[in-house]
């Protein structure tokens, strides 16, 4: 081969990896844009939040996913729903503990991606995890957190994705709340 050839070929195998990369990257913004969908379809309070994390799990590709949120009274950071964390939630308040003691002092931001700190959080089934706030107005009412990527680790685009995720969630979980407010008061 010359040199006109590999550069051929060089270009071709660009130009197909760009091409599948945007497939990819496609196909996810069309699962997002279900997702929007299917949660705001949902009122029931703990539906909505299995569902948010059914569908979270298919969409970050992920092996374990879960979201926490604070107590209306009080300031408890409470497990509302999770997949596949059965052995580290058997004990449900000290994996609460973890999560607010080791977890969430490694959230930076509205958004955090925890790749290499992992082994500092003692739960043995973690190697990396994404982690995002869910916030009504200016106010944080829960995390949604995403753990185990099943391919590599997470990356920016994971991040768009979970913040998109979580902003979506927010909004449904608002709804669903103000809905269950509404039909209880309506009960009485």
């Amino acid at each position: 081969m010359n040199k006109e050839e590999d550069s051929l070929l060089e270009y071709l195998f660009l130009d197909n990896a760009l091409r599948q990369e945007n497939e990819s990257f496609i196909q996810s913004l069309i699962e997002l844009n279900k997702f929007a969908q299917n949660i705001s379809a949902t009122l029931n309070f703990q539906l909505l939040l299995d569902l948010i994390i059914d569908l979270t799990i298919k969409i970050m590709k992920v092996e374990k996913a879960f979201l926490m949120l604070y107590s209306e009274n009080t300031s408890d950071l409470w497990l509302k729903s999770a997949i596949n964390l059965e052995s580290e939630t058997e004990d449900l308040e000290a994996f609460n503990i973890i999560f607010s003691k080791k977890i969430l002092p490694l959230v930076k931001e509205q958004i955090s991606i925890v790749n290499n700190q992992v082994k500092l959080i003692e739960l043995k089934t973690f190697k990396n995890l994404i982690i995002s706030t869910l916030a009504q107005k200016d106010k944080i009412i829960g995390y949604i957190c995403v753990v185990n990527k099943k391919v590599g680790v997470f990356d920016d685009k994971d991040k768009y994705f979970l913040e998109t995720i979580a902003k979506q969630s927010s909004i449904a979980i608002n709804n669903s709340y103000v809905y269950e407010k509404l039909r209880t008061e309506s009960d009485v």
